[in-house]
């Protein structure tokens, strides 16, 4: 399994401190309109201070603390911003690198199976998940909830899966509404039902 990324980590931390100096560039502050005002405010009160200051007006300390206050809350939330992206960007990283590392159960025609990495899956290929263990691929179940229920309240914590990578939304969706519309033309076997119950 792939390391767990430190909250401070100082590589997302050092790039997140240059970003936030990066995005004080009008272009990219503008993207963001409340923080674009703040900046805006930040470059008045600097040049009402030094102004003040040049002309030896009163209230020099508090211009300053105005100024200070408003780079502060635009660094911050530049900062904020890029560590968010940092830290996304590592989680990424990570999963990409789970997936390239996660081993698959794939069943053999024999009825046993085989160890592969998981990018080497393809769609149609029958694999086994464990409790507790990644499903390779970006797996997502789209049948058998019910399958998974009974096996939950039998305490079986392995069942097969079938991966459609291939399909379309659309054809997913049509899959989803056939096999939930399919409880109102089942009918019960009652002869493999009986041998079920002896």
């Amino acid at each position: 399994m792939a390391e767990k990324k430190n909250l401070w980590n100082t590589q997302i931390m050092g790039q997140a401190l240059v970003d936030s100096l990066r995005k004080l560039d009008p272009r990219w502050m503008v993207k963001n309109p409340v923080m674009f005002v703040v900046e805006v405010g930040s470059v008045l009160t600097t040049a009402l201070l030094i102004v003040n200051a040049l002309n030896h007006r009163p209230g020099f300390g508090f211009n300053l603390q105005i100024t200070l206050w408003l780079w502060f809350t635009v660094l911050f939330a530049n900062f904020a911003e890029a560590m968010a992206e940092g830290r996304g960007k590592a989680q990424a990283d990570t999963l990409r690198k789970a997936k390239g590392e996660t081993i698959a159960k794939r069943y053999k025609a024999d009825g046993g199976f085989e160890q592969i990495a998981s990018g080497l899956l393809r769609a149609g290929d029958v694999i086994f998940v464990e409790a507790g263990s990644y499903i390779a691929g970006d797996g997502e179940v789209i049948d058998g909830h019910l399958r998974l229920k009974a096996a939950r309240k039998l305490e079986i914590t392995e069942i097969p899966i079938i991966r459609c990578d291939e399909w379309t939304q659309a054809q997913v969706k049509a899959f989803r509404i056939l096999v939930n519309r399919s409880a109102t033309w089942a009918e019960w076997d009652n002869e493999l039902l009986a041998l079920e119950l002896d």
